[in-house]
């Protein structure tokens, strides 16, 4: 995992890149035998916004935010699946979540990959609590058939909520 931050950061200098998206699921771990999503935490805790998934829309919505709040953005799958409350969404990931974000966080075994790979070849993820607290957010996408692309920024508060995580913060 230290050679791929490294190599990442290299090729990020060398290249004048300040963001990054990386296909993580499941080529690293497939090829590589890690996971990156520390290496990713460390450069988004670092203010270069890195998103998982090749997920380019999402890391552009990082780095607005982290431009914007001159602090660590992170990428989360959210829904509205909280109970029967509209008003509350579920966030989670497997997880890149820079340090910043966690109230109690350790390097562990990814439980959400490892259903789909050998144990060994998904250790590198950030498991934690998330703090409670103002949140601002931000999600841009495209829609390629007609050319166009769409933003939704907000504000709100992640609260402090029992709830167990499907992967790894919650």
């Amino acid at each position: 995992m230290a050679k791929l931050g490294a190599v990442i950061d290299d090729w990020m200098s060398s290249s004048q890149v300040q963001i990054s998206a990386v296909q993580c699921w499941t080529s690293l771990e497939e090829n590589l035998g890690v996971v990156p999503c520390t290496v990713m935490s460390m450069m988004s805790d670092s203010l270069t916004s890195s998103a998982c998934e090749v997920d380019v829309c999402g890391v552009l919505g990082m780095h607005a935010l982290q431009l914007a709040s001159q602090s660590p953005s992170a990428l989360l799958d959210w829904n509205n699946n909280y109970g029967s409350d509209p008003n509350k969404a579920v966030c989670f990931h497997c997880s890149n979540l820079p340090k910043h974000f966690f109230k109690e966080v350790v390097m562990d075994f990814s439980s959400h990959h490892r259903r789909h790979r050998r144990q060994g070849n998904t250790f590198g993820t950030c498991v934690g609590r998330v703090k409670s607290g103002a949140m601002s957010f931000a999600r841009f996408s495209t829609d390629d058939l007609s050319g166009k692309s769409a933003a939704m920024p907000g504000r709100d508060a992640l609260p402090t909520i029992p709830w167990k995580p499907l992967a790894a913060p919650g």
